[in-house]
């Protein structure tokens, strides 16, 4: 009875478990395809031909060559994809996308149109991986889905494409090279929109690219908007020699650590137009008109240099926080024009009128000269950048900028090389956040003592003792201990009523101590302490005052990191 228990509980184990996932072959130069191709021998010679006989879970494996047949149209849609991959599966190149290509078609002289053929079309989960999509189009009428992503087109960002190269794909309405979807390592090059409506991306638009490079692509017409892509997340990609009307490198979404060089427009944004960029390098990007590096969007912790625009050579109608803007040029204001800048620096830029800062702009926390007509809390001296000529923008360790910009201001946790955003009380001005020799050090103990080290707990107060991280670090305290504190005894010397004994501990290795009164707490300041004598105990530190000319009342202890 027990062993009869036994089988059937095994059995119904067995009959539960999910069948193992089937991985299906194709190879262009297949002389012998057998569905469901699952058999190396056997692989289909066209890739829908193994998607069709596949199921959600499985994977497709595709051999070197060059994939120009085949496909088909989804749903209701009359737009014929190359290759449709209409469930959840993993369709992937043997050797890379340098030897494996899926080919469109595009109609002679018009490019879209009725005869057009995308490249894929990716449903929610599906995966396209190591493939060159190039030559795709779309059709010039009919609805939206159809006039979109002439290399691919993403039911959503669920759908994954990565390590995959576009090129000279084509799309009527948006997304020349892609549309929507999230592209993992991927190079979109070549790619355009046009003829539309209302024409966007041309390399994509509504996607998530992350480590991508997009460059030379274009949204023609003077309704364009966002030659490399348009709206969508980038992270830590760069766009260069794009080109529309509106946002030669990009419109609108979010990019984030990316890099636009090169990249222009005929009316507004060279670089960018719109949207939010955050730790960004924008240069030598150009426009015709209105804002050279980016017009009409926010920017936190960016540089802007060598970028031209008619109106803003860097900037145009946009807001910035802790940015650096140098070496750009216009015909009125040369760094910025028409917009609102905080804890940002403006020096070095050209033009016939405002060579930094034309009379529209508001700045607050700011360094630039001369003094902005509008604002609060600006600076004109040098910023005195490490190495301008050579591209180093980094604050020396005596710029006027440290500890000047306005913490409300500062947006993110880090500055533009990643190091964290406020090294001391105060913020500095620019794009780089000085970080002094120490910091190394702090970052260090921070980590020993479990603490975040993005510069969120630089000031808090772990154990509650009164004393910040920062303190306690100066002065060698555990900040994980409340009874861990810095100890000062005040005593009469026996006979000597004009001479006390301040006796402090601890003493740490690599700090500078200084003794200080004041004979009323109302009266400032405090006044260095001259004629004494010290001595050293272990980790504890006396010093005499002996050069009282009568009673000190009270003294402090003041500590340094030098």
């Amino acid at each position: 009875m027990k062993t009869n228990l036994r089988f059937l509980c095994l059995c119904a184990l067995l009959a539960a478990s999910p069948a193992s996932a089937d991985i299906h072959y194709v190879d262009a130069a297949s002389t012998n395809p057998v569905s469901p191709y699952t058999d190396p021998g056997t692989p289909a010679r066209v890739i829908q031909d193994a998607v069709d006989a596949s199921v959600a879970g499985d994977e497709i494996e595709v051999a070197d060559g060059v994939y120009s047949t085949g496909g088909r149209a989804v749903g209701t849609s009359l737009l014929v994809n190359r290759v449709a991959v209409d469930r959840a599966v993993t369709v992937r190149s043997k050797n890379g996308p340098e030897v494996t290509v899926i080919q469109g078609y595009q109609v002679p002289e018009t490019i879209n149109g009725v005869e057009a053929i995308r490249c894929v079309y990716l449903t929610n989960g599906a995966v396209l991986s190591g493939f060159t999509l190039s030559n795709g189009a779309t059709r010039a009428s009919g609805d939206y889905c159809q006039k979109t992503g002439g290399g691919v087109w993403c039911v959503s960002t669920d759908a994954l494409v990565s390590n995959c190269m576009f090129t000279s794909n084509s799309a009527v309405e948006a997304g020349g090279a892609a549309f929507s979807g999230t592209l993992n390592n991927c190079t979109l090059t070549g790619s355009s929109v046009a003829g539309g409506d209302n024409p966007r991306g041309g390399g994509a638009y509504g996607s998530i690219l992350n480590s991508c490079a997009i460059t030379g692509n274009s949204v023609a017409g003077g309704w364009g908007f966002g030659g490399g892509v348009s709206y969508g997340t980038l992270n830590n990609c760069t766009l260069t020699n794009n080109s529309a009307a509106y946002g030669g490198g990009s419109h609108g979404g979010v990019l984030n650590n990316c890099t636009l060089r090169s990249n222009s427009t005929w009316y507004f944004g060279g670089g960018a137009n719109g949207g939010t960029l955050n730790n960004c390098t924008l240069t030598g990007n150009t426009s015709p008109w209105h804002g050279g590096g980016a017009s009409s969007g926010t920017l936190n912790n960016c540089t802007l240099t060598g970028n031209f625009g008619q109106y803003g050579g860097g900037v145009s109608s946009c807001t910035l926080n802790n940015c650096t803007l140098t070496g750009n040029s216009a015909s009125a204001g040369g760094g910025t024009f028409g917009s609102n800048l905080n804890s940002s620096i403006l020096y070095y830029n050209t033009a016939t009128s405002g060579p930094n800062c034309d009379t529209y702009s508001i700045l607050n926390y700011c360094c630039t000269t001369p003094a902005p007509a509008s604002g609060i809390g600006n600076i004109t001296a040098e910023p005195l950048f490490v190495d301008r000529l050579n591209g180093d923008l980094r604050l020396q360790a005596n710029s006027p900028c440290i500890d000047w910009g306005y913490n409300a201001y500062a947006i993110g946790s880090t500055d533009l090389a990643g190091n964290p955003r406020t090294a001391r009380l105060r913020v500095d001005i620019g794009a780089y956040e000085y970080q002094g020799a120490g910091l190394s050090e702090f970052v260090a103990w921070l980590q020993n003592f479990g603490l975040a080290t993005d510069g969120t707990a630089d000031f808090t107060d772990p154990d509650g003792d009164g004393h910040d991280n920062h303190f306690e670090f100066t002065a060698g305290l555990v900040p994980t201990d409340p009874q861990s504190r810095f100890a000062l005894h005040i005593a009469s010397v026996l006979g000597q009523p004009a001479q006390k004994k301040i006796v402090f501990a601890p003493i740490i290795v690599g700090r500078s101590y200084s003794v200080e009164y004041r004979d009323s707490l109302a009266t400032p300041p405090w006044t260095p302490l001259t004629g004494t004598t010290q001595v050293d105990s272990g980790s504890e530190r006396t010093v005499t005052d002996t050069g009282a000319t009568g009673p000190r009342k009270f003294y402090h202890v003041k500590v340094e990191k030098p």
